[in-house]
């Protein structure tokens, strides 16, 4: 699965699904990783949704 723009706890970053576990990767201003990624449930992520998505 591609990472998806998120927010975890107003954090900004990516997260994607693998083996069925969420992890979440926050990222700085320039986008550089910044620690590990974290396991967390789906339900404490919020996507940031992209120009094609609200089209539909």
């Amino acid at each position: 699965m591609q990472p998806k723009e998120c927010f975890y706890r107003e954090q900004f970053g990516y997260c994607w699904l693998e083996d069925g576990q969420w992890l979440f990767q926050a990222v700085d201003v320039h986008e550089k990783p910044q620690g590990e990624p974290v396991k967390v449930e789906l339900g404490e992520l919020v996507f940031h949704h992209d120009q094609d998505e609200e089209l539909h």
